[in-house]
Formats: structure tokens, C-alpha cells, sequence
């Protein structure tokens, strides 16, 4: 472009009658519901529901295997050093397995580690296909991006699972491994009588029942019984119900056989925003490593998606004197799909968590259309990859 100044409003003008660059910018709308849809609520979903302990490569993960970790450094710094001193394809190959044996380290870092080497690999690859085989057009990489996204919203939905009320994992000594927890009461005889209408199904019974019994003690706020926590402005405890003693009693099934079980109140004192959690985790009925990995496609397919449209394609399609507005309203677009997500999924999660996988997939349909509308788009005067 030449040098000669154009007047601000013409350049931003010209941005927002661009036919590219908005459809980008609802492309990259249905993105931001994706990509945060995903990111933000899959760890609730394994805190929650799942109910992992910390320590789980899923949650917070652990770097406790350190020798491994170390050695598995050693060997990509290795590399990096062979490539260094290569050239041609062999450099090629030595750089990018040195960089997956660094990767793999952060895959047991927790949720954060598992983002991060799925940054590092969508944002990547999805710029060398782009540029190795489609000639530096952006919309057709990230239209198989999008339909990898829409596909694995489908995965994700036969890949929630469920839960069962055997504790897989206890931090208490009241509570064995294996234990089928049947019913929680206040009391002895409000398990008994618990335990005699069916009892417990799976662990959200569980949590609903330990959450329910109104704490021994409020410091800050009001019990809320339509959300078995404590709130300002909550209605009361209501007339009749029984608070915790400090304990609450189970009827479990272990051995073969049910026997009462005294559990100590994890939470007997409360404040406003508390809700009270049993120290223990369920069975679950589907290895967690499933979703885990619908999961770490789908973050790969909107990280990728979004370095191609928001980073590369603002500068391919809104010149370089008007790039910085591109990005800015693109971005305006990725951060408003983030909050109709945020509004969306906050309520429909509270009422089925199957409803998570059901709206995200018509956006993975949404954006790969949109894609198709600008699939041959190129850059003027670009011919050639960059």
C-alpha cells in the first residue's frame, strides 16, 4: 500500500461495509460461544459433576513424576540442539519432535497444561496447513476446523457419561472406597427413613442430599433452601427442617451389606456463598478420559480457528493501515459470543448437562457455512503463501 493518509473514518468505513471481514467477525462470534463454552465449563463440569479430586490430570493434575518430566526435557532439548545443527527436512523433523516430547510434560499439568499444549499445536499447524497447501487462504483450514468442532460437539455429547453413588475416592476416613452410599440425613432416623423410599441412584442424589441439611451454624447470611446453600437475602431455615450437629449419618452399602455410617460435617460453620461438599468422589460410568479428549480436539479446532481468523485474516483483508480496527471489532465479536454462551450455559447447565453438547453444535454448523461463503477468498495481490 502507499504511503498517502487516509482519513480514519474511511478506513473505518471501509472495515464495516467489508463483506469479508464481517463475515469473519460472525464467524468468529460463534467461536467465542465455542471456544469458551468449552474452556470454561468442561472444568466445572469435572468439579462438579465428576466431582475429580485436585490432583487429577483433568482438574489441577500434579507434577509429581518428576524424573519422567525431567528426562522427557532432557530428550527436546536434545533434539533442538541436533536440529540446530542440521539443515533442510532433518532439521524439520528434529525441531518439531523436540518440541512434542516439551509438550507432553504439561498434558499432566492440569486443565491449564492440557490448554496449553492445545494452543500451541492448533495455532501452529493450522498456519502451516494454511500455508503449505492452501496458499495462504484462511477459510478453507478453518472450515475443516469447524466441522472437526461440529463433529466433536456430537463426541461430546455420548461422551459426558454419569456417575454412580460408589465413592471412588474418599479424603475421609468415615468413607471407604467402594462404598455405596444410599442415603445422608440429619439424623439417624432421616437416613432410615431416606434409605426406605429407594435410597440414592447416582452422586448427584448424593451431593443434592449432603448440600440440603441446613448448617449448625450461619456466621454471614441466610439459609437458602431452593439452592441448599447459604445467600444474602436466602428465605430461612424452614419450620421443621433439622440442622446439622456437626455430623451427618449414612446408610451405606459395604461388604454386602448396609450398616449406618457417622460422617464428620465438612462444613458445620457457614457464610454467605457456601455450599456444602462431601470430602469424596463417585464411580463414573465412563472413563473420563474420553470426554478428555473431545475436549482437547475441540480447543485445538477454536485456538487454530481463532489464530487464522482474528490474527492472520484481519491483516490479509483489512490492510495494514486498517488491521488494528479489524482485530478490534472482530475481537468485539469473539467476546460477545463469549457472553451469550456465559448467559446461555449458565442457566441451561443448571437445569440438564446434556443441553451443553446440544448448543454448541448448531455454532460448529453456523461457522463452517459461513466458512464456505469466503472459502476462495484471497488478499489482493497475494498469490503465493507469505
Amino acid at each position: 500500500e502507499d504511503e498517502t493518509p487516509v482519513p480514519v473514518l474511511q478506513i473505518i468505513r471501509r472495515i464495516l461495509t467489508n463483506p469479508i471481514i464481517l463475515t469473519v467477525a460472525l464467524i468468529e462470534f460463534c467461536t467465542g460461544v465455542i471456544r469458551n463454552g468449552v474452556m470454561h465449563w468442561f472444568p466445572i463440569y469435572a468439579k462438579e459433576v465428576w466431582v475429580l479430586p485436585a490432583h487429577h490430570y483433568l482438574r489441577y493434575g500434579s507434577w509429581g513424576n518428576a524424573p519422567v518430566v525431567i528426562a522427557l526435557f532432557i530428550i527436546a532439548a536434545i533434539l533442538f540442539f541436533l536440529g540446530s545443527r542440521v539443515s533442510g527436512n532433518r532439521r524439520g523433523s528434529f525441531m518439531i519432535s523436540g518440541a512434542l516430547f516439551f509438550l507432553i510434560p504439561f498434558l499432566q499439568g492440569g486443565w491449564g497444561g492440557i490448554l496449553f499444549v492445545s494452543g500451541v499445536i492448533g495455532a501452529n499447524v493450522a498456519g502451516w496447513v494454511s500455508d503449505l497447501f492452501f496458499q495462504s487462504r484462511r477459510a478453507p483450514v478453518a472450515g475443516i476446523l469447524y466441522a472437526t468442532l461440529a463433529i466433536a460437539s456430537i463426541g461430546l455429547f455420548f461422551t459426558l457419561g454419569g456417575t454412580r453413588n460408589i465413592v471412588a475416592w474418599s479424603g475421609t476416613d468415615d468413607l471407604h472406597e467402594g462404598d455405596a452410599i444410599v442415603s445422608v440425613g440429619a439424623t439417624p432416623e432421616q437416613a432410615e427413613a431416606l434409605a426406605g423410599g429407594g435410597g440414592f441412584s447416582d452422586w448427584s442424589d448424593v451431593s443434592a442430599a449432603v448440600a440440603a441439611i441446613p448448617p449448625k451454624e450461619i456466621l454471614k447470611g441466610d439459609w437458602d433452601p431452593e439452592t441448599s446453600m447459604v445467600t444474602y437475602g436466602g428465605g430461612g431455615i424452614p419450620e421443621g427442617a433439622i440442622r446439622s450437629t456437626g455430623t451427618l449419618h449414612a446408610i451405606v452399602e459395604r461388604g454386602g451389606e448396609r450398616r449406618p455410617v457417622d460422617v464428620a460435617d465438612p462444613s458445620p460453620t457457614m457464610s454467605a456463598g457456601d455450599k456444602r461438599k462431601l470430602k469424596a468422589g463417585p464411580e463414573l460410568t465412563l472413563s473420563p478420559i474420553w470426554l478428555g479428549l473431545v475436549i482437547f480436539i475441540m480447543s485445538i479446532g477454536v485456538i487454530g480457528t481463532h489464530g487464522l481468523l482474528s490474527g492472520t485474516a484481519t491483516m490479509d483483508f483489512g490492510g495494514r493501515k486498517g488491521a488494528a480496527t479489524a482485530v478490534g471489532m472482530i475481537d468485539g465479536f469473539v467476546y460477545l459470543g463469549t457472553g451469550v454462551q456465559s448467559f446461555s450455559l449458565g442457566y441451561l447447565t443448571t437445569l440438564n448437562w446434556s443441553y451443553w453438547p446440544m448448543f454448541l453444535f448448531p455454532f460448529g454448523i453456523i461457522g463452517f457455512i459461513l466458512l464456505r461463503r469466503i472459502w476462495h477468498a484471497m488478499p489482493t495481490g497475494k498469490k503465493g503463501a507469505h
